[in-house]
């Protein structure tokens, strides 16, 4: 970081040497690593449980009875976000900042949050990290965007044949695993509830998904893709091209998905958040004077992520080696110089009989 200095060539000119007071290198693996450092402070404003950030992207969430108490405390909580950056010589784009309310009552009036002098709207559906999400969770414009971009693909594919000649099936078929179905599938951990799901007010009792309309727009992507790989006419049932092409149909991948998720959750060690937030709360001894009904912990809802985490038994989970630091300063691995080291290495090669072997 310190004692560097930089000098730039054109063509045969090379300009003299500038000592460097300030900044890194292009590329450097340290800058990553002080950038966090630096906008650490952020994620401890405010309410601290209620700050998500990945990269340069910071999310705050903020819960209350209403939408004017939530819009209230995020436009509180950003002014107390742009005060920081000021005197930390760090600014934020209003233009680039995004409102959503998340509400299950009907629509109401939407108030703007304040972004310092600029007032905000609430959108209709916001992406944050490739995740559409919508007012009501119904994640309908996150499987729009993304079968849209998983038919372009299958499209393109479709366009490399036709029912006379083109690319060899197995080819195509490999391109469908590798190119559409991750991207028809994206997100599907966050949003695919399973073929039922708990009511709301009654989470004893599950009833269908209500996902059909989902499915279906994902299911009319992965048939372009199927008919890309079998370029059949449009008469063929859509059995045979499952049976012919071996891609599963939607509700199978999803399901697929779905178990797969659950055998991550169960490889988690206990500090992972999502291993936290599946733990179910061990029951406290009961007290006989007491009546049952008082001493039962009440019942958690169950998620989507708790229905996927019990999918599968429960095993042991992996056990993290503790960190150790030291507070002592390591001794350098090499205190000769290059040219004493290289001797030392020929003098001590010299006494190696001829016949041996150095591995």
């Amino acid at each position: 970081m310190s004692g560097r200095s930089a000098r730039v060539r054109y063509q045969d000119i090379t300009t003299p040497t500038t000592p460097l007071q300030c900044g890194l290198p292009q590329g450097s693996p340290v800058s990553p690593v002080l950038f966090l450092l630096y906008t650490e402070p952020i994620y401890r404003l405010g309410n601290p449980e209620g700050r998500f950030g990945y990269a340069d992207d910071t999310a705050i969430l903020c819960t209350g009875q209403s939408l004017e108490e939530t819009s209230r405390t995020a436009s509180e909580y950003l002014q107390e976000l742009v005060n920081w950056g000021a005197a930390n010589s760090i600014s934020f784009d209003p233009e680039k900042t995004e409102v959503m309310h998340f509400s299950r009552r009907r629509r109401e009036t939407e108030p703007p949050v304040c972004h310092g002098d600029m007032e905000k709207q609430p959108e209709a559906a916001m992406r944050w990290l490739g995740l559409w999400l919508d007012r009501k969770f119904t994640f309908k414009t996150h499987v729009e965007k993304w079968a849209a971009k998983a038919q372009a693909v299958a499209h393109h594919l479709r366009s490399l044949g036709n029912t006379r000649r083109g690319a060899m099936p197995s080819a195509v078929q490999r391109a469908v695993r590798a190119c559409v179905e991750p991207i028809l599938l994206f997100g599907v951990e966050a949003w695919y509830p399973g073929k039922t799901s708990p009511r709301w007010r009654q989470p004893t009792k599950e009833g269908p998904s209500r996902i059909q309309q989902l499915v279906r727009k994902m299911s009319k992507a992965l048939k372009q893709a199927i008919r890309a790989i079998l370029p059949t006419w449009k008469t063929t049932p859509i059995a045979v091209l499952h049976r012919e092409s071996g891609i599963p149909p939607v509700h199978q991948l999803l399901e697929a998905r779905r178990l797969r998720f659950s055998v991550r959750i169960k490889s988690l060690d206990h500090a992972h958040p999502l291993a936290k937030r599946t733990t179910e709360i061990a029951p406290r001894p009961i007290i006989r004077c007491i009546k049952l009904k008082y001493q039962l912990p009440p019942k958690a809802f169950p998620t989507r992520l708790r229905r996927t985490n019990k999918l599968l038994a429960n095993c042991q989970r992996p056990v993290l080696v503790p960190r150790k630091y030291s507070s002592e300063t390591p001794p350098p691995l090499q205190t000769a110089s290059k040219e004493d080291s290289a001797k030392d290495f020929d003098r001590w090669l010299q006494t190696i009989p001829p016949l041996s072997l150095i591995v």
